[in-house]
């Protein structure tokens, strides 16, 4: 049977308008899909990353920076500021121990140093050697809860006039001394005119990411290489912010000028860092995506109840034969499924190939995880038919006699 289509008439005009319709729902759908899915699966991640072992310990963490170099302090002044500060906050009541590094875990900011290792040869075709890097002062492990695996920790005794010394994480161990012990090593550090002797292995913790694979870290004394901003972390007894007041007349005791800045709990830094990496990335993603599932559904409206007017004469027919409401309706459903199953495929194929791009940012799930992949179709297919039920509903009121006279 052939039906007049009244914008185009007999000829392929119709039939291309027609076409382009169904194209633009199907992209549309296609695109909803695709964007739900990385929504879905940013918002797992960011219940996961809640409960990801990030190496060290968070509870009762304080820190908060203090730069020497801001209040015009040369490096024999500053020296002697940062120690004195730390004796006196690890002097307070309440505090268990303070210590301090170059970067916070889970910064912004990030040191990437390059290594060269005693005894090894690095071929022409190999990429560079290199770790990230921090600066910490004795006590900095106990301080922020990463264990020692092996060997020992910085003391005071490694400053200036000591041996050159160094502790890497286990990553670091494991990737430039596969099967050996890593105790007793030497590495130079960005050309240093000396090799440093690593004393000891600590575990491997989250640096830069909540969700990032394994990087090797390389940790240096502070007294060995001076730097004038340094963030002070403090482990308390009981709520840290209630010792700021403390740490505060210390601070101004030593320089009433002396600025800190970047003042929070550890737990509050790296709560508020997951869910600002993975919580604004779901939202955004995700509205994105649910704005093209109901632009997709308007779509599927519309070309379901043209093609229902385009229809109207063939419906009355078949009524007229005996056809019940139910099979007029399924008729009609089957093109609004029709085209649902089209975008709904396409768009879970671009999703699993878009969501293996960022699969080292997700935590405890996978990038074509099922649940998720699987969660979103049903959510489209119901949409869809939600969009298709109306006019295939009212496709089954038609009265034969008026719709066998239509046009």
């Amino acid at each position: 049977m052939c039906i007049r289509d009244r914008e185009g008439g007999r000829g392929t005009g119709g039939s291309g308008r027609h076409m382009l319709r169904n194209s633009l729902v199907v992209a549309q759908i296609c695109v909803s899909v695709a964007l739900l899915v990385c929504a879905g699966l940013f918002v797992r991640t960011a219940r996961n990353a809640l409960d990801i072992d990030m190496g060290f310990e968070m509870e009762n963490r304080l820190m908060l920076t203090v730069d020497m170099g801001l209040g015009g302090y040369e490096e024999e002044r500053g020296r002697a500021f940062h120690k004195d500060l730390l004796e006196r906050v690890r002097a307070l009541p309440g505090v268990v121990s303070a210590a301090s590094g170059t970067y916070v875990p889970v910064g912004y900011m990030n040191e990437m140093v390059r290594l060269e290792i005693e005894g090894q040869v690095e071929s022409p075709n190999e990429p560079p050697r290199q770790s990230l890097g921090n600066v910490v002062t004795p006590g900095f492990f106990q301080t922020i809860g990463t264990p020692l695996l092996e060997g020992r920790s910085f003391t005071e005794d490694d400053d200036d006039e000591g041996r050159p010394v160094a502790i890497v994480n286990q990553t670091m161990a494991d990737a430039y001394w596969p099967g050996e012990a890593s105790l007793g090593k030497r590495v130079r550090i960005d050309g240093e005119d000396a090799h440093r002797e690593v004393v000891g292995v600590v575990k491997t913790a989250r640096y830069t990411l909540p969700a990032e694979s394994p990087i090797p870290m390389i940790y240096r004394p502070y007294a060995q290489n001076y730097l004038p901003a340094q963030v002070l972390f403090v482990h308390t007894e009981a709520e840290p912010l209630a010792l700021l007041p403390a740490i505060r007349t210390q601070v101004q005791a030593l320089d009433p000028g002396m600025p800190l800045y970047d003042i929070r709990t550890l737990e509050t830094h790296i709560t508020e860092g997951k869910a600002q990496m993975f919580g604004l990335a779901a939202t955004l993603v995700g509205l994105f995506g649910l704005t093209g599932a109901i632009l997709a559904a308007i779509g599927l409206y519309g070309v379901t109840a043209y093609a229902v007017g385009q229809r109207r004469h063939e419906i009355g027919v078949r009524m007229a034969l005996g056809a019940h409401p139910e099979q007029i309706v399924r008729m009609i459903l089957k093109q609004g499924v029709a085209l649902t199953s089209v975008g709904v495929g396409l768009g879970l194929l671009i999703a699993a190939l878009a969501t293996r791009s960022f699969a080292n940012l997700l935590v405890g799930v996978s990038p074509t995880d099922p649940l998720t992949f699987g969660g979103v179709a049903l959510m489209l297919v119901g949409v869809a038919l939600l969009a298709s039920a109306v006019p295939a509903r009212q496709a089954s009121r038609v009265d034969p006699m008026i719709a066998l006279h239509y046009e």
